[in-house]
């Protein structure tokens, strides 16, 4: 039996899947009848193949009415299951939906202002932003200080919400127009701390004001239309990834009845880890690491060898492709054909594919492409995963505060049993 394919591993045989699932071959025909399972010919012979990814769903669906408990630590621990419903987010194997409109069409057509509207409010033509009636709220210079050096992104964030919080008079309440009213403070509150304590106007002319001409300007990028025109589709792409770790983390202090203001702080704290929001700042260690496009193999052999982490490829939900690394490469490509960077990701990801099986070239390897395309300051990758993400903390502190209910999973207990346990000592005892 040859070596299976990239292309292959997205497979399985009639046998596979029938071991996947627990049911006979005729089963398994049955469910691709019903369309549940897509399956396609094999080349040279009588024999079909089924598509692993509706393999796996249609266990998963079974799984959940069979065991609910099981089924929610999965949902939990392995991407797998689900444990809410949301109108906002949709992530297919090819494709990324924000309330139901492709993401990577969005990023192609729309601002990040429109595309934040949509989460927020479902009316793209809303254009989110910060107009007459939503003064940008002021940042004071020394609050994004310590010891008279600036504060990197990330902590001064951390330092200005709260602050900005009890200033707020109106930062309790959670009516959806006042959300999304402190929603936009907060992310003109960001633009401004990531310039340094400079306010972002915001005005009616949809040419100004915006998120992407703001971040480029403050990064000091040489051609700012040009940055802003590829930062644009960033911010879009990366808005919403429905129950990621920090927008779970904002949804369950939203649960809580937390303020807007510290529903994000919760997501803040959440997304600086080296597994989410900093692993683009790792890739571009990669990147340096690996120096000229011929050297790619090598140091991915290298990092396989010594069990180190290779950031940048791989993902819990995608298993084949992840859309938003594969539009946001397409708009650099397009923007800056022959870059180094382009050419060190391409090399990189012929690699990994001879060498791995579903580990597609993520998202935060086209950040560090686009941080190296535009010379981005370090950390600036960071810094746009969070101004973009805030859209979608928002978005689902907003369908929290509407649904309603505390959120409080339940632990699956798996330590020593009392009833087995030596009894504790007395008082006298521990004496």
């Amino acid at each position: 039996m040859s070596t299976p394919t990239p292309a292959d591993s997205a497979f399985l045989t009639a046998a596979e899947a029938a071991a996947t699932l627990g049911v006979k071959p005729q089963t398994l025909y049955a469910y691709v009848s019903r369309g549940w399972i897509r399956s396609e010919p094999v080349a040279g012979g009588r024999r079909r193949r089924y598509l692993r990814a509706d393999v796996q769903r249609l266990r998963r669906r079974v799984e959940v009415r069979a065991n609910p408990a099981t089924a929610a630590h999965h949902a939990f621990t392995r991407s797998e299951g689900s444990i809410l419903d949301s109108s906002l987010t949709l992530i297919t194997e090819e494709e990324l939906y924000y309330r139901g409109l492709p993401a990577t069409s969005l990023a192609a057509t729309a601002t990040f202002e429109q595309v934040t509207a949509l989460l927020w409010s479902g009316d793209l033509d809303a254009a989110v932003a910060a107009p007459e009636d939503v003064t940008p709220p002021a940042v004071r210079v020394e609050w994004l200080r310590s010891d008279g050096r600036p504060l990197e992104p990330w902590f001064a964030f951390q330092s200005v919400l709260p602050r900005l919080a009890a200033a707020d008079p109106a930062a309790e309440d959670l009516r959806p127009r006042a959300v999304r009213r402190t929603g936009a403070r907060i992310l003109y509150a960001e633009l401004a701390c990531v310039a340094g304590g400079s306010p972002v106007r915001g005005t009616r002319d949809p040419s100004t004001g915006r998120a992407a001409q703001a971040l480029a300007s403050a990064w000091g990028a040489p051609d700012r239309e040009r940055a802003a025109a590829l930062i644009e589709p960033a911010l879009i792409l990366l808005a919403d990834h429905e129950l990621n770790v920090s927008t779970l983390a904002a949804r369950v202090a939203a649960s809580g009845r937390a303020s807007p203001y510290h529903a994000v702080l919760a997501g803040l704290a959440a997304v600086h880890g080296t597994l989410h929001g900093q692993a683009s700042t790792l890739v571009a260690e990669l990147l340096r690491a690996v120096g000229r496009p011929e050297r790619a193999r090598g140091v991915v052999e290298q990092y396989l060898r010594s069990r180190r982490p290779l950031h940048g490829f791989g993902h819990r939900v995608y298993r084949t492709r992840d859309p938003r690394a594969v539009a946001l490469l397409d708009h650099l490509r397009a923007a800056a054909p022959g870059h180094r960077a382009l050419d060190l990701a391409d090399a990189l990801g012929d690699a990994v594919r001879d060498l791995l099986v579903d580990s597609p070239m993520n998202v935060d390897m086209a950040l560090a492409v686009l941080a190296a395309v535009l010379g981005l300051p370090a950390g600036a990758s960071e810094t746009l995963f969070i101004v973009a993400r805030t859209a979608g903390w928002i978005a689902h502190a907003l369908e929290q505060y509407r649904e309603g209910g505390l959120m409080r999973p339940r632990a699956r207990y798996v330590g020593p049993d009392p009833s087995e346990t030596a009894a504790s000592p007395t008082r006298s005892d521990a004496q």
